[in-house]
């Protein structure tokens, strides 16, 4: 769609970290799609004020139904 006024923030790692970078450095999507990885305290409150969508791909469980305010 040529759009240029969007950021995607995909914040943790896990098994396919590496993989997605190489895959986002490979589409030329830097400009577009943060991975810093794994952050804490005051980064992640940052980003939580900032977002307009934010999305959990963890399974349900009783402990992340309650931490991602489902």
């Amino acid at each position: 769609m040529n759009r240029e006024d969007i950021q995607f923030l995909l914040m943790g790692t896990g098994p396919e970290y590496a993989r997605l970078i190489e895959q986002r450095d490979r589409l030329n999507l830097q400009q577009y799609v943060d991975m810093p990885g794994r952050r804490f305290n005051e980064f992640c409150i940052t980003a939580l004020r900032t977002i307009d969508v934010g999305v959990s791909c963890d399974r349900i469980n009783s402990y992340n139904q309650h931490c991602t305010m489902e």
